[in-house]
């Protein structure tokens, strides 16, 4: 499988949360394999990985990313994920975490994958981004 089949994929199921519900069903029916189900789900991390390691950089962030979603279901499963940024601190000399930043990342995030996946919209692979502030205790 590859970026653009996937692309179209769910650009043809519609492209919207309706796509993930379809493609999750021709998964569970056999219709579309599970190994082809296990490579949209790696497919779908790249996507991610790339857009995170840009602001990264552009940034000069580090950011962590925790994933809820079940790593063994391919696309069947939703991705739910956390994102923390942390900065430079000049003073100690180390990285801090500034969960400030948590929503200008969240923001960032949503706004590249536009420009990175087209035609597929975070809807249609049910993507959820949340902001690290509101589980840090």
């Amino acid at each position: 499988m590859t970026h653009a089949g996937m692309f179209a994929l769910y650009d043809a199921a519609g492209n919207d949360h309706s796509a993930f519900k379809l493609i999750a069903k021709l998964i569970a029916d056999g219709k579309i394999s599970n190994e082809h189900s296990l490579q949209m789900a790696v497919l779908r991390d790249q996507c991610i990985d790339t857009i995170l390691n840009e602001i990264s950089q552009e940034k000069k962030w580090k950011i962590a990313r925790s994933d809820s979603g079940n790593q063994t279901s391919g696309t069947k499963s939703d991705l739910d994920q956390t994102f923390y940024a942390f900065e430079w601190d000049e003073a100690s000399k180390s990285w801090k975490r500034n969960s400030k930043l948590d929503r200008v990342l969240c923001e960032e995030f949503m706004n590249r994958w536009k420009a990175h996946a087209p035609p597929l919209s975070l809807a249609s692979v049910d993507i959820a981004s949340f902001e690290g502030k509101d589980r840090d205790r």
